[in-house]
């Protein structure tokens, strides 16, 4: 497909009161206007026809919904590349997803970002995600909510929480609702790395003889996460 060209929309007087709508309103209802051309004054829109995509765009030839939701925490947005795979119950594997929306800044800090994915007919059910991420940009690090996965032939809907910082090289296996006992977690390995993990931010020592111990590594996001414990209990008094 040619590069999109666009192009300021016109005026609804410049037509004989014709109705034009944005290019963008456009592009996000699903219209790619013809390449090569561009608008000019008191020419009818049916001279640069808009040619609807609907193998591209159309929801009838989507098979699931994927969306994400960044955290708020402080830096949880990132511009690393994403990616994700489907597992269905029976065993089916997708291909390798990356999950990039163009002309828009996604994973953004309290943003909820949606993907539509094509060529998933055979899936039933997702069971589970492996999800990823590298260390491109300046702000890589990502905290994420809970990714929900649509299927909008069954009209189903999949939840999986994961409320952690995604490190950047480590693959994330998350189940359907991803509750269980820790002496039934199918991941033992993950939940291992997981607690390891957290125990270094919350290692403690006493610097002084006889003094209270005191943290040994106080990080950037172990200090917001006390800061904003301290304005809540200030703000509630």
């Amino acid at each position: 497909m040619d590069k999109v060209k666009f192009a300021s929309p016109l005026r609804t007087s410049d037509c004989a009161g014709e109705r034009i709508p944005s290019v963008t309103q456009n592009f996000r209802r699903g219209y790619i206007f013809e390449t090569g051309r561009n608008f000019h004054k008191c020419h009818r829109l049916s001279e640069y026809k808009a040619t609807a995509k609907k193998d591209i765009f159309s929801y009838s030839s989507i098979d699931f919904l994927i969306k994400v939701k960044t955290g708020d925490q402080l830096n949880a947005g990132t511009d690393a590349n994403v990616h994700v795979i489907l597992y269905s119950e029976s065993g089916q594997q997708s291909d390798t997803i990356q999950l990039d929306y163009a002309f828009r800044d996604d994973f953004e800090r309290g943003q909820l970002d949606e993907f539509q994915l094509k060529g998933l007919e055979d899936f039933k059910d997702v069971h589970k995600i492996e999800i990823w991420r590298d260390g491109r940009g300046v702000a890589s690090d990502w905290f994420v909510d809970y990714i929900e996965i649509e299927s909008l032939r069954l009209r189903t809907r999949f939840m999986f929480p994961l409320f952690r910082w995604i490190k950047a090289g480590r693959r994330y296996v998350i189940r359907h609702m991803d509750n269980c006992l820790p002496q039934d977690d199918p991941e033992p390995i993950y939940r291992q790395q997981e607690l390891d993990q957290k125990k270094i931010g919350y290692e403690c020592a006493s610097k002084v003889p006889g003094g209270p111990a005191q943290a040994t590594r106080l990080t950037l996001n172990v200090l917001a996460q006390w800061l904003q414990s301290e304005l809540c209990v200030s703000l509630s008094l």
